[in-house]
């Protein structure tokens, strides 16, 4: 079933579409294996149904999110929105797993708003999170800072203050 319906997801657009449709009907064991399909399919169109399926099975948080990276961000402004929402209160290092999952997918929807979370996870016990913490912020951001917290939330609060001082002039800037 999952390489049918990856086969499909890689050749045929409408199969997200009518996986959402058909979600209510799905049977909840089917659940996990179209998840990772939807993954294997690797079609960023594929996130809807993932979305959906969160809403709906708090359980396959840790399964949706593994997937999200071989996805990425759909394209749909309202849709990845709501997903970078949906995840960020996993960045709690209460749940390793689940939060070095939910990391990885954050970085892959480009959640910039989740890089307070990702500084704060560097102070962690876990080594594991410190390190997905630090490859997500090298990734959102370019830069190459050493994985202390410090650092990187120096650079944070500068950032935040140039958007406060800077920002809306340099946007008038760009449009004149």
């Amino acid at each position: 079933l999952e390489r049918a319906v990856a086969a499909l997801g890689r050749r045929d657009a409408r199969t997200f579409e009518q996986l959402v449709a058909l979600r209510r009907i799905i049977r909840a064991e089917l659940l996990p294996t179209l998840v990772d399909a939807v993954g294997e399919a690797g079609d960023p169109r594929g996130l809807a149904f993932l979305a959906e399926v969160l809403y709906w099975s708090e359980p396959l948080a840790l399964d949706i999110m593994s997937q999200i990276p071989r996805l990425g961000a759909s394209g749909d402004v309202t849709l990845d929105e709501g997903m970078r929402v949906r995840l960020r209160p996993y960045l709690a290092a209460d749940r390793a797993g689940h939060c070095r999952a939910a990391v990885t997918a954050l970085a892959a929807l480009r959640a910039l708003e989740a890089i307070p979370g990702f500084v704060a996870l560097l102070a962690s016990e876990d080594r594991g999170l410190v390190q997905n913490a630090h490859w997500a912020l090298k990734e959102l951001t370019g830069l190459s800072f050493s994985p202390e917290p410090e650092a990187w939330a120096r650079w944070h609060q500068s950032e935040l203050s140039w958007a406060v001082r800077s920002k809306a002039r340099e946007l008038q800037r760009l449009q004149s």
